[in-house]
């Protein structure tokens, strides 16, 4: 579990002793757990990074439990090996080297992101997305991207950047922006 009010003691297992940090609790779940997010927003220094197969659930949706950068050159999340991350709003990632990763908001690459709100992400640099890159068969569903940014330059995108087998389902992209481009690519 993860809470703000949790008493951040390990391994999470209620809410109580749930986690105050999202990382952390991911870290001790199993493959094929699930870890749930209270209301609240929860500040990052580096990506939050999944790559399990696990679901990451907040309890009340997008509107209630945001995830946003504090500081530092990151992106917001890092999903791979299946992950799922159901009902997040994913603000503030600024990238601004390509070591930092693909994409402001979330790199899917193999998993699934739904019911998320990723808004007001940048990425500075060529290869990836302000918003999301979705690639390996991952799935954006139910998701609304809006206000991202990205760099000038090949295989970039404001909004969202798609690569091999990966789908947008019943999303919603708008109001993303490149320096010279489209806002999906």
């Amino acid at each position: 579990y993860g809470s703000k009010t949790g008493f951040n003691s390990y391994p999470y297992t209620t809410w109580a002793t749930a986690a105050r940090d999202i990382q952390a609790a991911v870290d001790v779940t199993r493959l094929g757990d699930e870890v749930w997010v209270a209301d609240g927003t929860y500040y990052v220094t580096q990506a939050v990074v999944v790559s399990s197969p696990m679901r990451i659930q907040s309890v009340n949706g997008a509107e209630w439990t945001t995830v946003r950068r504090l500081e530092g050159n990151t992106g917001v999340f890092d999903l791979s090996g299946g992950a799922v991350l159901d009902g997040f709003t994913l603000a503030g990632g600024w990238i601004t080297n390509g070591s930092a990763g693909r994409a402001g908001g979330a790199s899917v690459d193999g998993a699934w992101i739904e019911n998320c709100i990723i808004r007001e992400n940048i990425k500075e640099t060529a290869d990836g997305a302000g918003g999301l890159v979705l690639d390996n068969g991952a799935r954006a569903i139910n998701c609304l991207v809006y206000d991202n940014s990205g760099a000038d330059g090949e295989r970039t995108a404001g909004g969202v950047q798609m690569e091999r087998w990966s789908e947008l389902v019943n999303c919603t992209v708008v109001r993303n922006i490149k320096t010279a481009g489209a806002g999906v690519g």
